[in-house]
């Protein structure tokens, strides 16, 4: 299992489209993961979204527009990750809590490593302390 502090901040190494805001990831092999489900988060003003962990899914959050400050928590632990430029991105393992935290207008794609299950959330903080101290 990952530990916190080898969680890193990385690019996705982009093919440049003069004048047309075009971004296109052509190799995935920087990722941990399988990517089997795409989803974007784009809010109009600051906002807090994800405030959960997963059992199994892994999440790879990358910035396609604005800011986003991610903060990961891993039952002891907690760091700040700023994704600010576009094609950053940070890999979330199964296990870890996260949170992010949306400047005004920025958009966040996420490659996660299964489709969506609601039985794979842990949304309960307590829970997932309970979750992480039956880890250990």
């Amino acid at each position: 299992m990952k530990q916190l502090n080898e969680l890193n901040i990385f690019n996705f190494t982009q093919i440049a489209k003069e004048n047309c805001g075009m971004f296109i990831v052509d190799d995935l092999s920087a990722l941990e993961h399988d990517v089997k489900r795409i989803f974007l988060v784009s809010p109009d003003k600051p906002s807090t979204r994800g405030d959960h962990a997963h059992l199994d899914c892994w999440q790879t959050l990358v910035c396609i527009r604005g800011s986003i400050d991610i903060m990961v928590d891993d039952g002891t632990n907690k760091k700040n990750f700023s994704l600010a430029l576009y094609g950053q991105a940070i890999s979330v393992p199964p296990g870890f809590w996260s949170a992010q935290h949306y400047s005004g207008m920025s958009s966040l794609m996420v490659l996660c490593s299964h489709i969506y299950n609601e039985n794979d959330y842990l949304r309960d903080y307590k829970k997932f302390l309970d979750y992480k101290q039956g880890q250990m």
